[in-house]
């Protein structure tokens, strides 16, 4: 073994004739690779079980960074609008257990189905506060349901307002998610308002698994007005 270690500690030294980088012997014979020399098979070997292993392992790499990108993906409910926006939320109600669905009286708009009821669903993102304009169109989406489907529904609007601001200037007495007029009228008509931000914290805690995803979204259909999804942690 003594004999072994000190052949290993000279391996890889340059001999003096070395340094003049000139070609030193000619090209090996085909023969000469028939030629056994002691530790070449466990080098083989070691080289075979580093190769297998690096192979597991970029695999598990592989696997994680698309987890990663999966779960950064959710970062679009803070700043997306339009379909972006509307397929991110979809996606995230699906997660939490609901159930998305186009609407039988429209092409344009959708439901949230959880326990077997059906809540048209409008989707949102703003540069600026969502107001009762906002409001009617879900109410208009609620009316024509009702007419439509012959019994009376319950409506969320879930809104990315002040996509485009950083999350600490959003919401404040300047910059409300929601207008002074919009959070009662939302009581008086049945509505539930969601900030999409909110959404995205409680949908954090979710995926962390420190709540259900019922949880989420039984506050969302039982809640009237502006849904308080911080409640939740």
């Amino acid at each position: 073994m003594q004999n072994k270690n000190n052949f290993m500690s000279k391996m890889g030294k340059p001999l003096p004739e070395d340094l003049s980088e000139k070609p030193q012997s000619p090209l090996t014979p085909e023969w000469v690779n028939k030629v056994e020399v002691p530790l070449i098979s466990q080098f083989e070997s070691e080289i075979k079980e580093l190769s297998e292993k690096i192979s597991s392992y970029q695999k598990q790499i592989a696997t994680m960074e698309e987890k990663k990108k999966e779960i950064e993906s959710y970062k679009k409910l803070l700043y997306s609008d339009g379909f972006e926006l509307e397929n991110i939320s979809h996606k995230c109600l699906i997660e939490l257990g609901g159930k998305v669905e186009p609407v039988k009286y429209s092409d344009e708009e959708y439901c949230l189905i959880y326990q077997d009821i059906e809540y048209p669903v409008k989707i949102i993102g703003l540069e600026q506060s969502i107001s009762l304009s906002h409001l009617r169109q879900l109410i208009d989406y609620m009316l024509e349901y009702d007419e439509k489907i012959g019994t009376k529904c319950k409506g969320i609007l879930l809104g990315n307002p002040w996509k485009n601001l950083p999350l600490e200037e959003r919401n404040t007495n300047e910059r409300p998610n929601f207008t002074p007029f919009t959070i009662p009228r939302a009581q008086d008509m049945n509505i539930s308002l969601v900030s999409s931000e909110d959404l995205f914290k409680a949908f954090c805690l979710f995926i962390e698994d420190k709540i259900t995803g019922d949880r989420i979204l039984e506050k969302v259909v039982s809640s009237v007005g502006l849904v308080n999804l911080s409640e939740l942690a």
